[in-house]
């Protein structure tokens, strides 16, 4: 799949899609934290919210809690994507995840290179992603 995240100030970012077609616009949140994208997509916190993880991989204990629980963020933006996750507890891979709850994300992108150029904006950024078959 293809996938494009295109800023309030006008920049594109192409990346690979992951998860499911479809286009999401909102406020894109960053995410610093070195662990813990299960509670991220958990989170209250970000509903709605385009979330950007800037740790570059996600996944690699996969969903090791309720697989059905729907995600709060309306997307995910993500360098890369393990869909071959190994922990003794995992329920589901990411990409299982995220296609069940027909999830839009962007990965293939240097994700803490968009962190600073939205961070030197003003921290606060809308953008639009589009993930197409």
């Amino acid at each position: 799949m293809k996938a494009e995240l295109i800023l309030e100030n006008g920049a594109a970012v192409k990346g690979e899609g992951a998860g499911a077609p479809g286009k999401v616009s909102g406020e894109i949140v960053i995410a610093d934290t070195m662990t813990g994208y299960e509670d991220v997509l958990s989170d209250p916190a970000y509903e709605g919210k385009i979330v950007l993880l800037t740790f570059p991989a996600a996944g690699n204990v996969g969903i090791t809690g309720d697989p059905s629980a729907r995600p709060k963020p309306a997307a995910l933006i993500v360098r890369e994507v393990c869909d071959y996750p190994s922990n003794y507890l995992c329920q589901c891979s990411l990409g299982e995840y995220f296609r069940m709850h027909s999830f839009p994300v962007i990965c293939g992108i240097d994700t803490r290179a968009l962190a600073k150029k939205i961070r030197d904006a003003g921290n606060l950024m809308k953008g639009t992603l589009t993930v197409t078959d």
